[in-house]
C-alpha cells in the first residue's frame, strides 16, 4: 500500500477501514443470528480490534 497522498485521501482510506470494520460487525451478527454466537466471535475480534486501531467511528 503506497502511503497518503494527503489529508483526504488519508480520510478515505480510514473511512474505508470503518466500513469493513461494519461489515465483519454484521457478518458476526449474521452468525449469531443462524444461531451460531461462537462462529461470529473472529468477526467481531477483528472488527473491534481495527476499531480500535483507527479511533472508531468518527
Amino acid at each position: 500500500m503506497t502511503p497518503p497522498r494527503d489529508l483526504a485521501d488519508a480520510q478515505q482510506r480510514l473511512d474505508q477501514i470503518r466500513d469493513y470494520a461494519q461489515e465483519l460487525r454484521d457478518l458476526g451478527s449474521q452468525q449469531v443470528r443462524i444461531g451460531r454466537p461462537y462462529d461470529a466471535l473472529p468477526y467481531d475480534n477483528t472488527a473491534a480490534a481495527l476499531e480500535r486501531i483507527i479511533g472508531g467511528e468518527q
